[in-house]
Formats: C-alpha cells, sequence, structure tokens
C-alpha cells in the first residue's frame, strides 16, 4: 500500500511537470504566432565547429535587431533546438503577457491528463528570480503540504512555476479500485481464518463429546455387569445354591441388573436421534393423568432414595391426543433429572394444566438447579453441566425432551436458580379430538 502510494505519488509529480511543459510550449506557439510576419524571417549563423576556444558565438540577423548568443564553456554548448528553443525565447519577449491566458492553458492541459487540482501559477524574472506575476489563488505558501514543479522558460526574461497542494486525495481516488480489491481481498482472508477457527474448535468439541459419551457409556454399563457377574460368581458356590431362597433371590438381582442393561441400551437408542430425521407423532387418544400416575409410580418402586411427590391435574383435561411412547418418555426424563441431581430430600412437584387451548406439564424439584451461563446449552445434544458429569449421565436426555416438544408442535421452557432448584415446562397443543 505504501509502496503503491510512493509511486503514484512521483508519477503525479512527472505528470504536473509534463503538464506544465506542454502549458508553455502551448503559450509560446500561441504567442509567436501574433508576431508580424516579418518578424518571424530570422536568418541563422552559428558556428557549430568552433573547437578553438572555450567560447563560441552565435549570430542571428532580422529586420529589426540582431541576436547575440553566448555560451560559457563546451560543456553548455547549445543543441540545435535549444538554439532555436533560445530564438524563440527572444522573438516573443516583447510580446504583452497574459497570466490569464497560460492559466486558461494549464486548466485544459490538465483536464486531458485527468489530474485537475487547486493550483497557482508564479512567474519570475528569468535574472532576478522576482515574482512578477501570479494566479493568487492562495494556493502557494511556505507550508510543508505545498508542491511545486522546476521552473519552466516562458521566454528570454520570464520563467514560470507551479505550485500544488498535497496531491494524497487524487493518489487515493486513483488508488480507489486497488483499495477496494484490498478491503476484499482481506476481508475474504479474515473470513476464511475465522471459518477454519470455528471448524477446529467444533472438532475440538466433537472429540470432547465423544470421549465423554464414550467415558459415560463405559461405567453405565460396567456396573450393572459387574453387579451381575459378582452374583454369578457366588452362585457358582454348591452351599449357596442350595438354598432355594437364596438362589432366587441371586437370580433376580442378575435380572435386576440385566433389565438396567437392557434400559440403558434402549434409552439410548430412543435418545440418539437425529434432527434431520423428522417424522409425525404417532398420536393417540389417552388419559394424561394416568400416564403421569403410572410413571411417578415406576420411580417409587425402583429408586432407593425416598421422593416426595406433589402433583396437580386440570380436571379439564382427561381425553387428550399424545404420542403415547415418546411424551411419556420426555416426562420420565424430566423426573429422572430431577432426582438425579437432587439434594438429600426430594421433592418434585408436577402439575398438568389446560391454558388457552395449551397443555403445559411442568416438573419442579428442590435440586441442584442450573447456573445461569448453563442454560442456553442444556437443551443440546451431549451437553453436560458441571455437577452432571459426577453422575456420569450421557447428555442426551434433556436434548430428546425438546424434540419431543417439537415433535408434538409445542416446545420447553426452564427457570432455574443454583442450588435451589428447577422448574421444566412442557407446552404442546391441546388436540381432543
Amino acid at each position: 500500500m505504501v509502496s503503491q502510494y510512493d509511486y503514484l505519488s512521483k508519477t503525479l509529480s512527472s505528470l504536473y511537470e509534463e503538464a506544465l511543459i506542454t502549458t508553455v510550449d502551448k503559450y509560446r506557439a500561441i504567442q509567436f504566432s501574433k508576431l508580424p510576419k516579418k518578424s518571424q524571417g530570422i536568418s541563422l549563423k552559428y558556428n557549430f565547429e568552433n573547437k578553438s576556444g572555450s567560447s563560441m558565438d552565435s549570430l542571428i540577423n532580422t529586420d529589426d535587431y540582431v541576436l547575440q548568443l553566448r555560451t560559457e564553456s563546451e560543456e553548455e554548448k547549445l543543441t540545435p533546438d535549444q538554439v532555436l528553443y533560445k530564438i524563440n525565447s527572444y522573438a516573443i519577449a516583447n510580446a504583452p503577457f497574459d497570466i490569464t491566458e497560460l492559466d486558461s492553458i494549464m486548466s485544459e492541459v490538465m483536464k486531458e491528463k485527468d489530474i485537475l487540482c487547486d493550483y497557482d501559477l508564479i512567474v519570475y524574472s528569468s535574472k532576478e528570480s522576482k515574482e512578477l506575476d501570479a494566479t493568487n489563488r492562495s494556493i502557494f505558501n511556505e507550508s510543508s503540504s505545498t508542491y511545486s514543479t522546476s521552473k519552466k522558460e516562458l521566454d528570454i526574461t520570464r520563467d514560470v512555476q507551479m505550485y500544488y497542494e498535497n496531491p494524497a486525495s487524487i493518489i487515493f481516488q486513483k488508488m480507489l479500485y486497488y483499495l477496494m480489491f484490498s478491503a476484499i481481498v482481506l476481508i475474504v482472508v479474515i473470513w476464511a481464518v475465522y471459518y477454519q477457527w470455528q471448524i477446529i474448535q467444533k472438532q475440538k468439541m466433537i472429540e470432547t463429546v465423544r470421549q465423554d459419551f464414550v467415558d459415560s457409556m463405559t461405567h453405565e454399563l460396567r456396573h450393572p455387569l459387574q453387579g451381575a457377574l459378582s452374583v454369578a460368581e457366588v452362585m457358582e458356590n454348591p452351599s449357596f445354591m442350595e438354598s432355594p431362597e437364596r438362589r432366587s433371590k441371586a437370580i433376580s438381582r442378575i435380572k435386576t441388573n440385566l433389565d438396567n442393561i437392557d434400559q440403558l441400551l434402549e434409552s439410548i437408542v430412543i435418545k440418539s436421534y437425529s434432527e434431520e430425521l423428522w417424522f409425525e407423532p404417532q398420536l393417540e387418544v389417552g388419559n394424561l393423568h394416568d400416564v403421569i400416575n403410572e410413571v411417578i409410580t415406576s420411580f417409587a418402586l425402583n429408586y432407593i432414595k425416598r421422593v416426595d411427590f406433589v402433583t396437580y391435574f386440570d380436571e379439564n383435561l382427561t381425553d387428550v391426543i399424545f404420542d403415547p411412547i415418546h411424551l411419556p418418555n420426555a416426562i420420565k426424563n424430566l423426573i429422572d433429572n430431577s432426582i438425579k441431581y437432587s439434594k438429600e430430600k426430594v421433592r418434585i412437584e408436577i402439575s398438568v394444566i389446560l391454558k388457552e387451548k395449551w397443555i403445559h406439564i411442568t416438573v419442579g424439584d428442590n435440586g441442584l438447579g442450573v447456573k445461569e451461563k448453563d442454560l442456553p446449552k442444556i437443551f443440546k445434544k451431549f451437553y453436560k453441566i458441571e455437577h452432571s458429569k459426577k453422575n456420569h449421565g450421557l447428555g442426551l436426555g434433556l436434548s430428546y425432551v425438546e424434540w419431543v416438544c417439537k415433535m408434538h408442535k409445542g416446545n420447553i421452557n426452564v427457570e432455574s436458580k443454583y442450588n435451589e432448584g428447577s422448574k421444566f415446562t412442557i407446552s404442546i397443543p391441546f388436540i381432543n379430538e
């Protein structure tokens, strides 16, 4: 970018120099054309072969005057073109000078070269460098922001110089497309880096989730398997098998452990749904009160920990249409979480109410609660909050509950205070026919 700016700055300076040279040439040509024809008939006698000394003489004869050109040394020997330029300078020296005309020519030249800018033309005396005339646009000053060309010879007595302001605006205008392209490339690069960073973070998260899932599955399966194996080893003792009562209890414990494994695998199959695999719920008419009571009874029988259930059912809700498999499983998950992540005394309040053609099923507890920072994430698949990792859950339960709600064209909301408890509310449309 800096090198491009420097390059354009030098290019513009060269263009301004060329513009002034072109302007002076045009002005001199116009002034020369205005001379009387007799003044244009000039005879020239110039000794180009003089090598005898350090000085050279040229003699120019006209009807009105004789011009004598003298160079100071052999090194400054004039070329024929320079001699003719000097002749022209002498010829137009006495012509009336009009800076307005010079300024007009300069404007046209700059317009043709597409380098328009604010400028001043200053005319100086060739011998004394004294200012003779100026365009007075207030561009010329002593500040560092003013730039200038070199002096150009107007005629034998006058030189002209152009002053202009810092050409940064013109440079940036010339660089506009370059800047736009650079900005686009920069945006694309930043987006690509950010996209790659997101992919890397996602891969890390996936790896973490995979490892957590494997660890959780290992723990969940190992406990019932070890229980069953331990009982089986005890049953290998002949004296133990002699007692029908102990044999029956051992077989019952093995069946219980195997049932736990079966339920765990079934839970994984149910919960390992795909959000992309969408299907309509298998709706049936059922008594939602009875279904929830059955769920409560199953927990009361299977859990060693004492759980106090408090229920409230809307009397207007008897026959309701819902999916008899997934909706009860969703409620089971909420109750199961309330018990797992609870304190010593477990109190679960369940209410089912009808409000504005929506069924609201609320499961509240006095458990550990959820931190505010975790609330937006708890419905994500495989996400586990800090204290849930201690219980080796799979991180699928709440995401499954949300999926069931969406399948019923409803939603789920949560209110929670850390160390005080949580309240989950499933809301689905009321359908009774």
